[in-house]
């Protein structure tokens, strides 16, 4: 890919977030706290994202290491957490509630062991993927009106990104990896915008204050 395209891609991706944050942020004190936090978890994303550029151009590179390692475990964990807050599955409540037992030691070896950064990525992705995928089976089972749902949107964009992405992330530290990084940006850009449509039609249809 041409490199004007690949860096402008880049910059897209990066605010794009700023959509379902601003829409969030009018509805803020309509929603449900759930999606208060959610929303709060992509503003940290925007931060560290936009974090990175400034380290980029003042070629600090180990401070964006650190960030980017201390992102890597704050990701997972928000969102097996927020997860945990739609299934009534007990039997899965307990495994999400205890996943950090799990996830912390992947986090550490990969911050030791660069060459297992793929696996602790590829890993927690399949994880979400699949559990966010039965949420959404469980919020569709609950009713019929899924475009007034926040919670279907929400679930379906943390799906969405998971399961395009896992992928890529298997090969984040190779030539491959580099030349598949556009696809990354344009599978997060559809995500915001997924997020986006979420609150859209959930305030249109006056769903917002509901987790289903």
């Amino acid at each position: 890919m041409d490199y004007d395209w690949f860096f402008y891609l880049q910059l897209v991706s990066t605010f794009s977030v700023l959509i379902p944050i601003g829409i969030g942020g009018i509805y803020f004190q309509e929603i449900d706290s759930i999606f208060r936090y959610f929303i709060g978890f992509l503003i940290v994303g925007f931060l560290v994202d936009f974090a990175g550029w400034i380290f980029y151009l003042t070629a600090s590179g180990e401070a964006n290491h650190v960030v980017r390692y201390a992102y890597n475990l704050f990701e997972p964990l928000f969102l097996i957490w927020f997860l945990g807050q739609f299934s009534s599955n007990t039997k899965l409540k307990f495994l999400l509630k205890n996943a950090w037992i799990i996830v912390l030691p992947l986090w550490l070896i990969s911050v030791f062991n660069n060459d297992f950064f793929p696996i602790y990525k590829t890993s927690t992705q399949i994880f979400l993927a699949f559990t966010s995928c039965y949420c959404i089976l469980e919020v569709v089972e609950k009713g019929s009106k899924i475009m007034n749902s926040l919670g279907f949107w929400v679930l379906f964009g943390i799906f969405f990104y998971n399961f395009c992405t896992f992928f890529f992330m298997s090969f984040v530290n190779t030539a491959l990896g580099l030349d598949l990084w556009y696809l990354h940006n344009i599978v997060n850009v559809t995500t915001n915008l997924i997020y986006f449509f979420g609150f859209y039609f959930s305030f249109r249809f006056s769903g917002l204050r509901s987790r289903s």
